[in-house]
């Protein structure tokens, strides 16, 4: 394991604002695959006031991505089917901080550049999610300022090797991070047919608030420090993501993807503070653009005989008043309850039916739902009912 000296991160909730100079994301002229390419041609929940520009003039706030969203496989685009489905307003591209910026100042936006274009041709939004972390690039992980620690990651394609992990907290890796984000704004924020993007940085290995958190893993966080030092760190580290994605992305929004266990080493009680912390903080820093979202829906207690998640709770005690969204298991999780190491009780069509259920009553904006349920002819009746209720017409 290799640590270097650590250096703390103060919470700033209260001083972190989303200002900051406009990106203009004027074309370039340019048509290679690096960042020099022509831009593509297309606790309680406070109640967010509308946007003040400057002057003072106070402007209507931003209007929210609303219906069902496809989630493709990673580093991959959707299929025709799911262009043409008129039941899904956008899709989710996902892809990793290491292929996209694979060298300094040397960027691929060919998977991004496709996504938008295509969603354009049909009359669909694209959103994105970028994983950091554990899959930041070599210039990053090799950089001799950048702190970092090893851990075994969980998920992605490197998983289940022990590779190091930026400290979420550390200045340089951030700063590093927050370039990266600024050039991606640049490229898509003003483009009509993107819509919002995830907010990533002080996390691990994929879209979510996730750290390493096998019990090997919560003694390599305690040689850093307590569980409190840990969660001050993680906020202060968040806070400073929240404001730095409402300046880059001002206009659009962004989400954190809340899970039910974030901190290692925290008890449940502990782990619900944490999530309400960071939902807070998040509608403090950018009431405008901030989003809420959890990746984690599912049909309990059709499923499973189980309680909803707190997660999906609070989710719904800030519906309304910011732009909040859920995404569903993928199938092998939803179906096989695969995780729980149980059997599903319920057919499958009760369980999705129970699952859109779940995200609908909690008056989420979006669902995003993978891409081979949204392919299911079995499923094609309730995901018509679901669209049509998201969109207004129910």
């Amino acid at each position: 394991m290799v640590v270097r000296a650590l250096g703390l991160v103060g919470v700033a909730a209260g001083l972190l604002g989303c200002g900051g100079p406009a990106r203009d994301g004027k074309a370039r002229s340019s048509a290679r695959a690096d960042d020099s390419s022509a831009p593509p041609a297309s606790a309680s929940a406070p109640t967010p006031v509308g946007s003040v520009a400057e002057g003072g003039v106070a402007r209507a706030p931003l209007r929210r991505p609303r219906g069902i969203y496809a989630v493709v496989e990673w580093s991959e685009l959707p299929g025709d089917a799911t262009w043409s489905n008129p039941r899904v307003d956008g899709v989710v591209v996902r892809a990793y901080w290491r292929d996209l910026n694979p060298q300094k100042d040397v960027y691929r936006w060919d998977l991004f550049d496709a996504a938008v274009q295509a969603a354009a041709q049909h009359g669909k939004k694209a959103r994105f999610i970028v994983v950091p972390g554990f899959y930041a690039p070599d210039f990053v992980l090799q950089d001799a300022a950048v702190q970092h620690v090893t851990f075994t990651v969980p998920q992605g394609p490197l998983a289940d090797e022990a590779r190091p992990l930026p400290l979420p907290w550390d200045d340089a890796y951030l700063g590093a991070w927050y370039a990266f984000v600024d050039r991606l704004a640049e490229r898509y924020r003003d483009d009509p047919s993107f819509a919002y993007v995830s907010a990533t940085g002080p996390n691990s290995h994929n879209g979510e608030v996730s750290l390493p958190r096998e019990p090997s893993d919560e003694k390599t966080w305690q040689s850093l420090g307590s569980v409190a030092e840990l969660e001050r760190r993680m906020l202060g580290a968040w806070g400073r993501t929240f404001a730095h994605f409402c300046a880059a992305f001002r206009g659009k929004h962004f989400t954190v993807a809340i899970i039910s266990e974030a901190l290692p080493g925290q008890k449940s009680d502990e782990q619900k503070r944490y999530q309400a912390a960071l939902a807070q903080l998040g509608a403090e820093t950018c009431p405008d653009g901030f989003g809420l979202q959890n990746n984690g829906l599912d049909g309990r207690p059709v499923q499973l005989d189980l309680r909803p998640l707190p997660a999906w709770d609070l989710i719904e005690s800030y519906a309304g008043k910011i732009f909040t969204a859920f995404q569903t298991r993928m199938r092998a999780n939803l179906y096989k309850c695969k995780r729980s190491g149980r059997e599903c009780e319920g057919e499958k069509r009760d369980i999705f039916a129970q699952t859109l259920k779940n995200g609908l009553s909690r008056h989420a904006s979006v669902l995003e739902i993978y891409e081979r349920d949204l392919a299911d002819p079995e499923l094609a009746p309730l995901l018509a009912d679901a669209h049509a209720e998201l969109q207004g017409a129910r």
